[in-house]
């Protein structure tokens, strides 16, 4: 088949990318936390290492993308969602794409990439780009649920990067960034708008909207939610934040309208880089290690529930960029994360954890 087609094939449980059709070498494998993995807006420090690879021509493919069993999929640029419509018994493996989504408003919580029952079971992405631009107000993530590998790929304009809430999920080596922000607070009514609006600078909105009392979304980074198994190694998350304003924003005031568009514009998220929500039921497992944590209100948000104290993660050997605001760990009070050698980037020093 050529570049841009797609076939059904038997794969180990294990995948790695060996290029089909042979590729060149202008993108290559590297070992998490020894090279800053930059995607395609940080030309100010770097060169894009992550994606799907230049030599690889995209074939535009439109409508969503339903994985099946062992189906590697390479080289196209998918106009729609990649999802599966039952369990996979092998996983499929794809590389070398770009996923956008669609423009279909779902504020129950999806993805770019969504599996069956919010499993992906195992699905293997590598050297992709996640990219929701023109579908924002979608209101999609970038992958959302669980049970996937995602590798070298970039992940942006999804209101979290990933929203994690199934268990054995890696990330390794991937850009994440330029979350989507989007606010229907009402200052009037001090409450949730319900009822179609026209922000300050003349756009109108129509329901419906997400479910969160704030009135905006929170956006974040990396959010995982009661889940265990999980790596999140060698990534660079987040950037500097758009704006100092922080919570019930009116999008219909000139002062919140500026700060609105001014979070989204901007490369970070505004809530947190990686934020661990504990559920009592379902204890959090994860190791979070090598990565580089930048911008939001706090770099690294850790909170605990009923009987989950967090005693199973472990963060280590992460890089704090450096900001005059925010937190970088912001950690619950009592919790019993293990922590070791998390510094900042320029000098390698400490970073305080404060607990709340």
């Amino acid at each position: 088949m050529a570049v841009g087609q797609y076939y059904r094939k038997g794969v180990d449980d294990v995948w790695r990318s060996t290029g089909r059709p042979a590729l060149g070498s202008s993108f290559v494998a590297f070992t998490p936390g020894t090279v800053m993995p930059l995607g395609a807006l940080d030309g100010a420090i770097g060169a894009r290492n992550v994606g799907p690879r230049p030599e690889v021509t995209l074939t535009p493919y439109y409508g969503d993308l339903v994985l099946t069993n062992g189906q590697e999929v390479y080289g196209l640029d998918i106009h729609g969602t990649v999802t599966t419509n039952a369990a996979l018994t092998i996983p499929a493996y794809v590389h070398d794409c770009i996923i956008r989504g669609n423009n279909t408003i779902n504020t129950g919580g999806t993805g770019i990439a969504l599996g069956h029952n919010y499993k992906l079971s195992n699905t293997v992405f590598e050297w992709c780009r996640f990219d929701a631009t023109g579908n924002e107000n979608s209101f999609l993530d970038g992958l959302s649920g669980g049970e996937f590998v995602v590798r070298y790929s970039e992940i942006s304009r999804g209101v979290d990067g990933i929203h994690l809430t199934q268990g054995s999920v890696t990330a390794e080596c991937c850009r994440i960034y330029h979350g989507h922000y989007f606010a229907w607070w009402n200052d009037v009514a001090g409450a949730v708008r319900t009822t179609s609006f026209t922000d300050y600078g003349g756009t109108t909105y129509n329901p419906p909207f997400p479910s969160q009392s704030s009135g905006d979304v929170h956006s974040d980074g990396i959010q995982m939610a009661g889940s265990s198994g999980n790596i999140i190694r060698g990534c660079y998350i987040g950037g500097e934040r758009g704006s100092a304003t922080g919570s019930l924003v009116d999008p219909t005031v000139q002062a919140d309208y500026v700060a609105m568009v001014a979070h989204d514009n901007a490369p970070g998220y505004k809530n947190a880089a990686i934020i661990i929500n504990a559920i009592s039921a379902n204890p959090i497992g994860a190791l979070i290690e090598k990565n580089w944590l930048h911008g939001g209100a706090a770099r690294l948000n850790l909170s605990t529930n009923g009987s989950d104290l967090l005693g199973g993660l472990t963060v280590q050997n992460n890089r704090f960029m450096r900001s005059g605001y925010g937190f970088y760990i912001y950690a619950q009070t009592g919790n019993l994360a293990t922590y070791t050698n998390n510094v900042y980037d320029d000098t390698g020093l400490p970073v305080p954890i404060v607990n709340w």
